[in-house]
């Protein structure tokens, strides 16, 4: 394993005090060389939490502070589990089993006897050492800061920065930040404080800190792919799928609370019900939840869930959010993740998390169809699997430039599709351009002024993050499957995460069953060829197992975006969001005459300085 080098930090005096809070269902923990102190819930939804600060003998100190369920003491050491885990066979394991079988020890976690979707560690409790764990594509996060021989970590950024001396905005991430919306990788929006990455484990002893990559999807490659659409291979698929979802169900079924599913409409939530429902017997009252924006673009959003939920027959309530309420939300979703938020509907979902814990609703778990676009196909899986057709066309570029105006006439889509392509062509093998489709996937920006803003080494180095990662976890020889991963590894799962904190913030527990190691790497193997795009269909196999089962209305809608930009762009211009949008303070790198422009005429790079801005004010300065 590599040893990670220790961030030099303002060091405190001995005698300074950690006050460790309580936030909510958030756990906060580490090792420290001052005293501890142990403070009252600060606020969010009430846990009953275990809090311990124990001396480990020598000038180090033990803090750890969770819910009580996510922890055993026993033996000289503690087991914390946040989310869930199970063995290979399926087992559920408790924190007891992980040390009962030697699963988790101070020393190591061994990563290849778990699967599911959760952070484990075990801690010693006479040395200062601790082990731990994030499963492949795990949604809790991990965060830690490390200075000084001490570790602190938290799953939840802003309970980790109230644990901080000085906690100051890294400025690297600002081309990250405004390219794509995303801080990537391993890092945070906090100057020295890192993400703990999916499928890593981390080694902790009195001050050496060592991470390693444990756990990527390279190994469906390895194995024999499904390469020809067939009934028979979307069985499998809808078999392995029910299989880990009947997990999740089982693992939940002890603590006496019911669950439900966020169901959007789409083909993802509505096979996501599906799979629930092969393990609810007759009669079994099935729910499910949404939020419903008041405005003109949500409307076929809420149409496509009023039709799917009763086609599927589940009690569904929507959660309406009025324009109005939508600034406090923001603020509120910034203040509870202690980071920027991302895409405009991540504030939606407090409204959920807020009734589910106000209203009575004995519900602790809901099931999420998040992330089935990227592990099946995107809108542009289309132009993506037509572009890496026609790259290795001898003068494919000129031949379609010749034929598109042909085309235009007969099929404006695939002459759409012709004019996309001449577009990327020259670029498909430039890995440093923006319009490298791995660069230009996700870009939500005024390029333009990203590249006044910042040195064009910091836009490479941005670009190269993203690059690095899909090629840390798969490195595939296909220029789809590699966009796709892209966008599962960069976009889909950072929101996931975002919306893990939000709902545990609480009490609630978000499932995200297709980010699953189990369901990853079953539907890794099948081949690109037929995954993301196959006979004029994008997600063709999810959408035969819809068919397969009656549904095929719902396998036929078209798709809907899930946002609502152009509200967006309103509400900064003139709306909502006009007051907000004008008390931005103008950052250093930006010119005063772009920065005026952009408060004038909103687009995403005004609502990137917004986010920042408001995270500055109700995060870092708070």
């Amino acid at each position: 394993m590599a040893e990670i080098e220790q961030t030099e930090a303002r060091r405190r005096s001995s005698d300074d005090l950690l006050e460790i809070p309580a936030i909510g269902s958030f756990t906060v923990f580490g090792v420290t060389k001052r005293p501890v102190r142990l403070i009252g819930n600060t606020g969010l939804g009430e846990a009953e939490t275990t809090a311990l600060a124990i001396p480990l003998g020598g000038e180090y100190h033990l803090f750890l502070r969770t819910p009580a369920s996510n922890l055993v003491k026993t033996n000289g050491v503690i087991a914390l589990k946040l989310g869930f885990i199970r063995s290979p066979s399926g087992e559920i394991l408790s924190p007891a089993d992980l040390l009962a079988q030697r699963v988790a020890t101070p020393q190591l976690i061994d990563c290849e006897e778990v699967e599911g979707d959760a952070v484990i560690g075990c801690f010693h409790l006479q040395e200062p050492r601790f082990s731990l764990f994030r499963t492949l594509l795990g949604v809790p996060d991990l965060y830690y800061w490390a200075a000084d021989g001490e570790i602190l970590c938290s799953d939840n950024l802003k309970a980790l920065i109230a644990l901080l001396p000085t906690p100051q905005l890294d400025p690297k991430v600002l081309p990250m930040h405004f390219l794509y919306r995303f801080v990537g990788g391993h890092k945070t929006y906090v100057e020295n404080v890192h993400r703990l990455p999916a499928g890593s484990t981390l080694t902790w002893h009195a001050g050496r800190l060592e991470l390693e990559y444990a756990k990527d999807i390279r190994d469906s490659l390895r194995q024999d792919r499904f390469s020809q659409m067939s009934d028979e291979a979307a069985t499998f698929l809808f078999q392995r799928y029910a299989e880990v979802v009947g997990h999740y169900l089982r693992e939940a079924a002890p603590s006496g609370k019911g669950f439900g599913s966020l169901l959007s409409g789409g083909v993802d939530s509505s096979l996501m019900q599906l799979l629930i429902d092969e393990h609810l017997a007759p009669g079994v009252e099935r729910r499910s939840f949404s939020y419903a924006v008041d405005t003109p673009a949500f409307l076929p959003e809420v149409e496509y869930a009023v039709q799917v939920t009763q086609r599927l027959g589940t009690r569904h309530t929507f959660v309406p959010i009025a324009p109005e309420e939508y600034p406090a939300l923001l603020i509120d979703a910034i203040r509870i993740l202690g980071q920027p938020v991302a895409p405009e509907s991540v504030p939606c979902v407090l409204p959920v998390a807020r009734y589910l814990s106000q209203q009575g609703e004995d519900i602790a778990y809901l099931f999420c169809g998040a992330a089935a676009d990227a592990l099946h196909g995107v809108s542009k899986a289309e132009i993506l699997w037509h572009l890496q057709r026609w790259v290795a066309l001898p003068a494919a570029g000129l031949g379609l430039k010749l034929f598109e105006p042909l085309m235009r006439a007969v099929d404006p889509h695939k002459a759409f599709l012709m004019r996309t392509a001449v577009s990327f062509l020259p670029y498909v093998n430039d890995v440093t351009s923006p319009r490298f489709p791995c660069n230009e996937y996700g870009v939500y920006t005024d390029f333009e002024l990203v590249r006044r803003s910042f040195d064009a080494d910091a836009i490479r180095s941005a670009f190269a993050c993203r690059q690095e990662e899909e090629a840390r976890y798969l490195n595939s020889p296909s220029l789809i499957e590699k966009v796709q991963t892209l966008s599962l590894l960069s976009i889909v799962h950072p929101i996931a995460s975002l919306w893990h904190q939000l709902f545990l913030a609480y009490g609630i527990a978000l499932i995200h069953p297709y980010l699953d190691e189990k369901i990853v790497k079953t539907t890794y193997a099948f081949d690109p060829g037929i995954r993301f795009y196959h006979k004029g269909r994008i997600k063709p196999i999810l959408k035969r197992l819809l068919e397969q089962r009656s549904l095929a209305e719902i396998a036929s809608l078209p798709k809907r975006g899930s946002g609502f930009h152009l509200d967006l762009m309103q509400w900064m211009r003139e709306g909502v969001l006009q007051d907000m949008v004008h008390a931005i303070e103008r950052p250093p790198f930006l010119d005063k005459a772009d920065f005026e422009r952009k408060l004038e005429e909103p687009d995403w790079f005004t609502w990137s300085m917004l986010t920042l801005d408001l995270f500055h004010k109700n995060v870092l300065q708070a």
